[in-house]
């Protein structure tokens, strides 16, 4: 059920006027359910791929706390609020995008860190698939082998 949320950016009475008619016609719990599902999807997908490339290691752990809020959380939202303007089909586009900070902000840290500890770099299962490549220096360190 697409939701239509242009009576929240484009309406003509004031701020202190009536409510517009449409806010009371969203169903308000399945919009939360909604959305959560939608950004945990996304986030999940996006932190998968980023550590299967390695981009997890490399781009998101040995950073700051303030630089991957900074960084890193704008660019998660601008995805998850893309993904909820596209399987949502929520109009407009601003509404997505503002719909989609909160959940995101709750969610894509500790996406990142569980997916750490469940899915492995693409060089891990290159070398376990292959017995004749090197173990990456990441895996030597995990598993105490060293060749």
């Amino acid at each position: 059920m697409p939701f239509d949320l242009t009576f929240l950016f484009y309406t003509k009475s004031s701020y202190w006027g009536d409510i517009p008619s449409d806010l009371t016609t969203v169903d308000l719990i399945e919009l939360a359910l909604t959305l959560a599902l939608t950004v945990f999807l996304i986030c999940l997908a996006a932190a998968v791929t980023g550590q299967l490339i390695h981009a997890v290691r490399g781009f998101y752990r040995p950073r700051s706390r303030a630089f991957k809020t900074c960084i890193f959380g704008p660019s998660f939202v601008l995805l998850c609020g893309l993904g909820i303007w596209y399987f949502n089909q929520i109009e407009p586009l601003q509404g997505a995008i503002v719909l989609a900070v909160i959940p995101t902000y709750c969610m894509h840290g500790p996406i990142l860190k569980v997916i750490n500890d469940f899915v492995p770099e693409i060089g891990e299962i290159v070398s376990r698939l292959d017995p004749k490549v090197d173990q990456p220096l990441d895996m030597q360190w995990r598993t105490g082998v060293t060749s």
